[in-house]
């Protein structure tokens, strides 16, 4: 496959939206909650164009090289190596990005139906992998309301990555930066994190700093922490851990004595606080669910 074949592909504008034909009248008014219809995520005509002049003005050959290896890493790790390289990096906007982009479409579209119209977060943090994924899903989803958001800050340390995210982000709301300044003291109502806990060689003391760390930039008051990893079971077994974390108030060897944490709630996918059946003791479970 050439790489104009993958650029269709993962990129494709045609819609193929999902004729589920499911009778509601005989569903519980729960499974009607919980019910999703997912179809394709069409991206913005703005932001294909900003990926196809970046590709083109790249080496296809080798951005195929890393792409096939990249894959590969998938298959038989399931993770992706951080540190990337020029050409890494625009062979994840070429073929890992669209499948980022749709997972977090699909998310975020989802709390907002469960949240209601009126949610409009004011601040937004976008600390996930990627070229401020989370960020461009946000204002495309919110393109009626952006007005009412009065931030969208968009860390990403890696050099090579940030340069393309200020090319694909140009002319929006984002801020990209290197990190979040000193002077900025400030909570978010929405923070977003994708694919940044899953890691199986991270012990659980690291783990939780981090956890913590994101959940203490959270408002108080209405703050919203997205968690989102790769669907295989070490993604299922780092949002489990996270997702125990929270729910505890953090009650590990991070937590002083006289330390005060509010413990969180649960929105989606599985909308209870209790402890997931199917995580036991740090492990995932056989049991089908």
């Amino acid at each position: 496959m050439n790489i104009k074949d993958i650029l269709e592909k993962n990129y494709s504008s045609e819609k193929n939206i999902q004729n589920l034909n499911l009778d509601q009248e005989k569903s519980h008014p729960a499974s009607i909650f919980g019910r999703k219809h997912i179809g394709n995520v069409e991206i913005s005509p703005k932001i294909l164009k900003s990926i196809e002049n970046i590709i083109e003005n790249s080496h296809k050959p080798s951005i195929h090289s890393s792409l096939m290896k990249m894959y590969a890493s998938l298959r038989s790790s399931q993770t992706i190596k951080r540190k990337l390289s020029a050409i890494d990096t625009d062979a994840y906007l070429l073929g890992i990005m669209p499948q980022i982009y749709a997972s977090l479409y699909n998310v975020i579209n989802e709390l907002r139906m469960r949240l209601g119209n009126k949610w409009v977060p004011e601040t937004v943090l976008d600390c996930g992998v990627g070229p401020g994924i989370g960020a461009l899903v946000f204002q495309e989803l919110f393109e009626d309301s952006i007005e009412k958001v009065k931030d969208i800050l968009v860390i990403e340390s890696a050099y090579t990555v940030r340069q393309r995210a200020f090319y694909i982000h140009k002319g929006n709301k984002s801020k990209i930066l290197s990190n979040i300044p000193s002077t900025i003291d400030s909570k978010f109502n929405f923070i977003i994190a994708n694919h940044t806990i899953l890691d199986i060689n991270t012990s659980n003391h690291i783990f939780a700093a981090h956890i913590k760390k994101l959940w203490d930039k959270l408002s108080s008051e209405d703050g919203i922490l997205l968690l989102l990893e790769r669907g295989n079971p070490m993604g299922y077994k780092a949002i489990a851990r996270a997702r125990q974390m929270i729910l505890s108030g953090f009650n590990f060897t991070l937590k002083k004595s006289s330390e005060y944490v509010e413990t969180g709630h649960i929105i989606s996918p599985c909308s209870h606080d209790k402890k997931c059946p199917l995580f036991t003791n740090g492990h995932l479970s056989n049991r089908k669910k």
